[in-house]
């Protein structure tokens, strides 16, 4: 996690966005977090496989993590008892937008966070 914090980081500083650094650094802990788990029991070739991407669109930084994994990520209700699920309503109430597509040509999904 602390690689892919230091890589939004920094290209959030190159995009001139610095303000965003601390949002944007828990919106990809949570996403990439949740893209390990989704590719830990995935088949072997592509077990594992995750990429990073941080760019603008339209004026502001989009962040998008890609894992190989065809699972659909699902909004849990908030349960402030369990130690996981509640990633995905952290990104939301952090994120301009938040979404996800499926990635066909090359199998998995991109899930994907407008920052504000």
């Amino acid at each position: 996690m602390a690689i892919a914090r230091v890589f939004v980081r920094h290209q959030l500083i190159s995009l001139r966005h610095a303000d965003l650094i601390e949002n944007a650094g828990q919106i990809v802990s949570e996403l990439v977090t949740n893209a390990v788990r989704a590719t830990a029991s995935d088949v072997p070739e592509t077990r594992g496989s995750i990429r990073l991407f941080l760019g603008p669109h339209h004026g502001r930084p989009l962040l998008e993590v890609w894992d190989s994994s065809p699972e659909h990520p699902v909004v849990r209700e908030p349960d402030f008892v369990s130690e996981s699920g509640r990633g995905l309503n952290i990104v939301r109430s952090l994120a301009a937008e938040f979404g996800w597509y499926d990635t066909s040509d090359k199998g998995g999904k991109t899930i994907w966070a407008l920052l504000r």
